[in-house]
C-alpha cells in the first residue's frame, strides 16, 4: 500500500487547527478557514463497481504563498511608518494591540510547527483507524512542504520503523498524476491572483473595508493591498495577534 501526499492549498493555518470546532471568528477566513469536519452528505451509496480510491492526503499547515507574503509585509511596513499616528489615536478595543506594534516573521510556504504536528498526529490516527492496512511507501509531489508532510505522516504512522519505509518524490513535468494541474495549459492564468474571480471580487469587497479601517486609523492611510494583507495576516499569524487583539503577531 502507498500513501500519496497531494499538493493542495490547505486552509490549515492557525495554531488551534487540531480542534474539531475552531473559534467562530476564524470560520470567516474564506479559503484559509481552519479545518472543520464537514456534515455527512446524505444519499451517497458508495463507489461504482469499476472505481477505486487511493489514500490522498493534503500537506499540513503552511505559511503564506509567494504572492500573499508581500501583502502582509507591506502592511507591517505601513503600520511601522505610522507608529506615531497610531500611538496618538483613540482606537477601538479591537485595534488597541496596534499601539504595541505588529511585525511578522512569516516566510514563504514553509510547513509550520502546527503543520508538522498535524501530519504526525494524522499518521497515528490513521494507524488506529485502519489497523488492517500496511503502508510502507509514501509518495509526494515535488514541493518542500508536501515532502516534509509525508515524512511527518510516516513518523506518526510507523514510529521507529519509519527507517524501513520508502519515500518517493515525483518530479514535475511528464505524466505527474499527483499534480496533474501542472500539465494544464490554463492553470497559469487561472491561478494568477490578479485575474482570478477572487481578485475581481476583491475589487468590490476590499475597498469598503479599507475606508472603514482608515476612519478608525487616522494618519495611517491604508491601501486596498494593505487591507488584503491584513486579511491574510489574520489567517497566517497566530489568532491572538489580530483576531483577539494581542501583540504576539511575531511569535510562532
Amino acid at each position: 500500500m502507498y500513501i500519496p501526499a497531494l499538493l493542495n492549498l490547505l486552509p490549515f493555518t492557525l495554531g488551534f487547527l487540531h480542534q474539531d470546532d475552531p473559534p467562530s471568528d476564524t470560520l470567516r477566513l474564506g479559503t484559509l478557514t481552519p479545518y472543520k469536519k464537514a456534515p455527512i452528505v446524505e444519499g451517497i451509496r458508495g463507489l461504482p463497481d469499476d472505481c477505486s480510491v487511493d489514500q490522498i492526503h493534503r500537506h499540513g499547515s503552511r505559511e503564506p504563498l509567494e504572492y500573499e507574503l508581500p501583502l502582509i509585509q507591506g502592511l507591517t511596513y505601513k503600520l511601522g511608518n505610522a507608529s506615531e499616528a497610531i500611538a496618538n489615536a483613540t482606537l477601538p478595543d479591537s485595534l488597541q494591540f496596534l499601539k504595541q506594534g505588529y511585525v511578522t516573521n512569516l516566510q514563504i510556504g514553509r510547513l509550520t510547527a502546527v503543520g508538522r504536528k498535524q501530519l504526525f498526529d494524522h499518521g497515528v490516527d490513521f494507524l488506529f483507524r485502519y489497523p488492517h492496512l500496511h503502508a510502507e511507501t509514501f509518495v509526494a509531489g515535488n514541493e518542500a512542504r508536501v515532502i516534509e508532510s509525508s515524512h511527518w505522516f510516516g513518523q506518526g504512522y510507523l514510529g521507529m520503523k519509519v527507517s524501513d519505509a520508502e519515500f518517493i518524490t515525483l518530479p514535475d513535468g511528464g505524466n505527474n498524476w499527483i499534480r496533474p494541474f501542472m500539465e494544464c495549459p490554463a492553470w497559469g492564468e487561472s491561478w494568477n491572483p490578479t485575474t482570478t474571480p477572487g481578485a475581481i471580487w476583491g475589487k468590490k469587497y476590499i475597498p469598503p473595508i479599507t475606508r472603514r479601517l482608515n476612519k478608525l486609523l487616522p494618519g495611517v492611510h491604508l491601501s486596498d493591498d494593505d487591507t488584503h494583507g491584513a486579511l491574510f495576516a489574520c489567517a497566517y499569524d497566530p489568532p491572538q495577534a489580530l483576531l483577539l487583539g494581542s501583540n504576539n503577531g511575531s511569535k510562532r
